[in-house]
């Protein structure tokens, strides 16, 4: 039975199924429009992506923390090894070797610390006076050597490296030398009893600066140079230095012409000490860069030419106006000052030199000052009335003289093909022979060694002679098969294959060549010629620097290409500097081919200097691949000599690397100052 209420109940829920079935289809539909798996947000991703990068700025934060943190450490190390070794060597019996040490220990820690690096050139220099002195001492008990003067060897080693450093202190350590010099003295007596020559040589103190400052030139420090040159401008004119001027000149001109032009007021303020042969000196700088000119006193030109014409080709820059206008006036008024001099002095003794200095100059002054050549014309012709024809006219004929050097130049070989020729005993004429086979391979004449050594009449000389010829070649093999042929390496490697030369120098041939495949990206055969190479260092004999100088080369020339050999080449170097008795570590060159031990057996062997042989160097390029690792190799050195010397490298090459980055550092931000 039903009250009222169900069919309203009915209703409701008929009317509620009705609107489900109208919704539930809608509902489907959009489902069904919907991907599957919708992408997250737009700003979610961003959020995703930021995280990342900051993990990835973590991470790369953290590493070169790391990075620093071991540089920080291998810093602190280098620089308590380097105290350490300097420590150790004070106590060497041999003062050379103790100076030494000391020294490239001071260099190597300047870097890091100039206060104790310097503590240390002083320590360097107070065994380098005992060195000297005992070097002086030996040479005066050797009475078959000979005088060989005030001996001051290790104390100039110490001068260069520190005027390199700090010219305070290197002026300080020049003072004493120069205090202390005995052939100082008696240079200046000598100086005092013969007068002054017409080259105008330097005092021995300003001497020394002289070559020092031109070791400084060398190195590329004009600045250090200009300062040590500053003092020898108050001896005045001298060859030596213009010579170094002008050699300053090619690689720091605004210096070198700064230099000059205070030489320039120095001697103005010194007229009366300024001679045509002063003046002819002085202009080099300005007419002749490459070629000296004085008169002697006989009336006679000389010549001579300039040191640093004949080892540097580079060209200088031209001098400015304002510099030759002062140069031009200061001759002007030397000329006039000694033409009224010799006017009113019967003596002609001065008068060939002014007349020469007057003809050799005034057509410059016409070129570039010409309204000071009229008097100096009128001077001229009046000092050329006091010269006999048959003088004047020697003069005038050497006036233009530029260079010395030879139209056709002669044959460098000459003096010993002479010596050949002339040579009546024949034993010493085969000798003679070889020694031309040696000059002419070093200058690599090649074909001309050959011939010269067919003429070698003694057929075990004659093998040698082309056993020298192929150690030259070996020495230039990488410039010899540099022309980028795909298969140089082959030949190069062939080359080495059938030549007639001893072990080292055929490692030496084959570990060319292997660097040559490892440049051609042939690093499978780069590896096989390093094993020839190796092969053949292990013939060398046992506990010689000769093989001591296989296993440096071979670890320095794999370094380049394959480090997990050149670790392995390390191992059989130390091996080898351990069995070698007269290892010092600091030898410059390597005997190759060692004479036989007989009278007059000096050009049997052959002796070469080869950077690739430095053995200190060897343990530098290895520490810059792992410092730790090149570390311990240096200190398991059973020698105490080479043992330091390796350590050093090995300490050097971690500070250097901080001193350049420091460098490089200081370069960038003077780039971005304004102006610059």
């Amino acid at each position: 039975m039903f009250s009222l209420r169900q069919p309203r109940i009915c209703l409701v829920l008929l009317l509620t199924v009705c609107m489900l079935g109208v919704c539930l289809p809608a509902h489907a539909q959009q489902q069904s429009r919907r991907p599957a798996s919708s992408p997250a947000p737009r700003g979610d991703e961003n959020r995703a992506a930021q995280r990342q990068t900051k993990r990835r700025r973590a991470s790369g934060a953290q590493s070169r923390q790391a990075r620093e943190a071991a540089r920080r450490r291998q810093r602190e190390q280098a620089v308590a090894d380097l105290s350490e070794i300097a420590a150790s060597a004070r106590t060497l019996e041999d003062a050379y070797y103790s100076t030494q040490i000391q020294l490239l220990a001071a260099d190597a820690l300047w870097p890091a610390d100039p206060a104790a690096a310097r503590n240390l050139f002083r320590r360097a220099w107070e065994a380098a006076i005992t060195a000297d002195r005992e070097e002086q001492e030996e040479s005066e008990r050797d009475t078959s050597a000979g005088a060989m003067g005030h001996v001051t060897t290790m104390r100039g080693a110490v001068l260069h490296k520190a005027t390199r450093r700090d010219g305070q202190l290197a002026e300080s350590f020049l003072r004493e030398l120069m205090e202390g010099d005995k052939e100082y003295a008696e240079r200046e007596a000598s100086r005092a009893s013969r007068g002054v020559s017409a080259w105008r040589e330097p005092s021995a103190p300003m001497a020394r600066r002289i070559v020092f400052a031109r070791g400084l030139i060398q190195q590329g420090d004009g600045e250090r140079a200009a300062a040590l040159l500053a003092p020898a401008l108050e001896e005045g004119v001298n060859t030596y230095l213009i010579d170094v001027l002008l050699q300053l000149r090619r690689h720091d001109a605004p210096r070198a012409d700064a230099l000059f032009l205070q030489l320039l007021r120095r001697t103005r303020s010194h007229l009366e000490e300024t001679d045509a042969n002063a003046l002819l000196l002085l202009s080099s700088y300005v007419v002749s860069p490459t070629l000296f000119v004085a008169v002697d006193q006989s009336g006679a030109p000389m010549f001579r030419s300039l040191a640093q014409a004949t080892t540097d080709p580079t060209p200088a820059p031209a001098l400015s106006p304002s510099l030759r206008a002062a140069f031009y006036e200061l001759a002007a008024a030397v000329l006039a000052r000694r033409a009224a001099q010799v006017s009113a002095d019967s003596s002609d003794r001065e008068t060939p030199a002014l007349y020469f200095a007057l003809e050799r100059l005034l057509p410059f002054f016409e070129l570039d000052a010409p309204a000071l050549a009229p008097a100096l014309r009128t001077e001229r012709d009046a000092l050329a009335a006091r010269l006999d024809a048959a003088q004047r006219d020697t003069l005038l004929k050497q006036r233009d003289v530029q260079t010395l050097a030879a139209k056709n130049p002669s044959d460098p070989l000459r003096s010993i093909v002479e010596a050949v020729a002339q040579e009546k005993d024949a034993s010493r004429r085969e000798r003679l022979r070889l020694h031309l086979v040696k000059e002419a391979s070093r200058r690599r004449l090649w074909e001309r060694a050959r011939k010269l050594a067919a003429e070698i009449e003694d057929a075990e000389i004659r093998r040698l002679a082309n056993t020298f010829i192929a150690v030259r070649q070996i020495e230039n093999l990488s410039d010899a098969y540099e022309e980028n042929d795909e298969d140089d390496y082959e030949r190069a490697a062939a080359f080495v294959r059938n030549a007639d030369a001893p072990p080292l120098a055929r490692a030496w041939g084959f570990a060319q060549a292997a660097a040559l495949a490892a440049r051609r990206n042939k690093p499978e055969r780069a590896s096989e010629l390093l094993d020839d190479a190796a092969r053949f260092a292990a013939t060398v004999e046992n506990g010689s620097q000769r093989k001591v100088a296989a296993y440096t080369m071979l670890a320095r020339t794999a370094a380049r290409f394959d480090p997990p050999r050149a670790w392995e080449l390390l191992a059989s170097l130390v091996r080898a500097a351990n069995a070698c008795e007269d290892l010092s570590g600091i030898e410059a060159n390597v005997e190759i081919i060692e004479p036989p031990p007989t009278p007059e057996s000096g050009q049997l062997g052959l002796t070469l200097e080869a950077d690739v042989f430095s053995f200190g160097e060897v343990f530098a390029t290895m520490a810059h691949l792992d410092f730790e690792r090149a570390r311990e190799a240096a200190r398991s050195l059973g020698g105490e000599e080479p043992r330091a010397f390796a350590s050093i490298a090995v300490a050097r090459a971690a500070l250097e690397r901080d001193e350049k980055k420091g460098a490089s550092r200081t370069s960038a931000e003077r780039a971005s100052k304004p102006g610059s």
